[in-house]
């Protein structure tokens, strides 16, 4: 029986990663529970409904509306912004607001990959 309940319900897609499930909440707060417990580990407001979560390592890479948020696992703290974790490359020069965002995130060596309806955001330097 999980304890946590957010205004508006969970996200339909959480992230699972060492016995913690992190979700977003339709009403803008981003959460990770104790898988076993239902306890609340912590809660953070993001700003935005982010629906598709990425855990790896220990940073929690999240997609609010147009932007990149990377939390951390342990405190729900900000790692990175959009706006202070390098170069946005693309595949038609296009902003990460320049489409609609249609998968998780992928990181690759420290690369962070989201696919939009018109191109590929590749950014550098999250980790």
């Amino acid at each position: 029986a999980g304890k946590e309940v957010s205004r508006g319900g969970p996200s339909p897609v959480p992230a699972v990663a060492d016995g913690v499930v992190y979700y977003g909440s339709w009403d803008g707060a981003f959460v990770a529970l104790d898988a076993k417990t239902g306890d609340r580990i912590w809660k953070q407001d993001i700003g935005g409904v982010a629906l598709l979560p990425v855990v790896v390592d220990d940073a929690l890479y999240v997609l609010p509306p147009v932007s990149l948020l990377v939390l951390d696992t342990a405190t729900g703290e900000t790692q990175a912004e959009l706006a202070d974790i390098g170069i946005i490359l693309t595949t038609e020069g296009l902003p990460l607001s320049g489409g609609i965002i249609q998968t998780s995130p992928l990181v690759v060596d420290g690369v962070v990959y989201v696919v939009l309806d018109r191109g590929v955001v590749a950014i550098e330097g999250t980790s």
